[in-house]
């Protein structure tokens, strides 16, 4: 007998609770409806941590309708594990209602028949106020910002931008950190470094890795407010696409896209330029 068969007396999910795991790890993510609320956690964002929030009015009849109206009853007790497969992904499911019953059903490369159907609509219901934790969560963590200088940079910069042309991948880190504390890839138009290509990669110390200068453009464009940025344009007069981490001792800001946060230019220009001082303090220790 189906455990939808009876109308519960007092109606309603009391708890539900949805993870999902794949490769790559990143899409690993956890979304729980209990007693009123609403919460999600993912892996690939560490610092926001578990958030959670009052669900919205009509959120618990929705979820309970998009169960009944999927038979997730059926999945109950599904388990399986296909072998065959050494990466791919996996979900777990728990439903339990206000008058005892429960729904468990877990795969790794293996679902029951209609989970496909079902979990775009479910992520759907959940959206909404999956954006607003998180958009409240990244707010406090800009709010909460970073101290001192960064510890390690990454910086890309590829192709043609508003910001003319030039491409530079750069990785920068206090000595100890990686086995390299400097490397530079660049492909210049000779605005700032000499016009062409060149690499670089060396352990110049601490003191002309100039991390400090680093530190200082940063907090003149206001970095931290570009955490957690991912931001898209088809402008094709604006097609540069960028990636930059500065990790600190108290946290990470990073930011990636072909829309341009505020500032961009500036922090654009800044990077070429710090970077070709450390590189030009590299050429005159190797004359010395």
């Amino acid at each position: 007998m189906s455990v939808f068969s009876k109308k519960p007396k007092d109606g309603g999910i009391k708890l539900f609770r949805y993870n999902y795991h794949a490769s790559p790890r990143g899409s690993v993510y956890t979304l729980e409806y209990s007693d009123g609320e609403i919460s999600a956690e993912y892996m690939d964002k560490p610092r926001y941590g578990k958030m959670i929030s009052p669900a919205p009015e009509g959120f618990a009849d929705a979820l309970e309708k998009l169960c009944a109206g999927h038979r997730v009853d059926r999945w109950n007790g599904f388990d399986k594990i296909n072998k065959h497969v050494l990466d791919g992904s996996g979900f777990g499911l728990t439903v339990e209602y206000a008058d005892g019953r429960r729904i468990a059903a877990s795969g790794s490369n293996a679902c029951p028949r209609g989970y496909g159907d079902f979990v775009g609509p479910m992520r759907e219901l959940f959206r909404p106020e999956e954006e607003k934790m998180l958009e409240k969560r990244r707010r406090e963590i800009i709010s909460k910002g970073v101290t001192g200088d960064p510890e390690s940079i990454l910086a890309v910069f590829k192709q043609r931008g508003a910001s003319g042309y030039g491409s530079m991948k750069l990785m920068v880190s206090k000595p100890g950190i990686r086995p390299y504390s400097f490397e530079l890839e660049v492909k210049s138009d000779g605005s700032v470094f000499p016009e062409g290509d060149l690499r670089t990669v060396d352990n110049p110390g601490e003191e002309a890795l100039r991390l400090d200068r680093f530190g200082e453009l940063a907090r003149s464009v206001g970095l931290i407010n570009w955490f957690d940025f991912h931001g898209h344009t088809d402008d094709p007069d604006n097609s540069e696409w960028f990636q930059i981490s500065f990790h600190y001792a108290d946290g990470e800001i990073g930011a990636m896209g072909t829309a341009k946060p505020e500032g961009y230019d500036v922090f654009r220009r800044g990077m070429f330029e710090i970077a070709k001082e450390i590189y030009d303090e590299i050429e005159k220790q190797k004359g010395e």
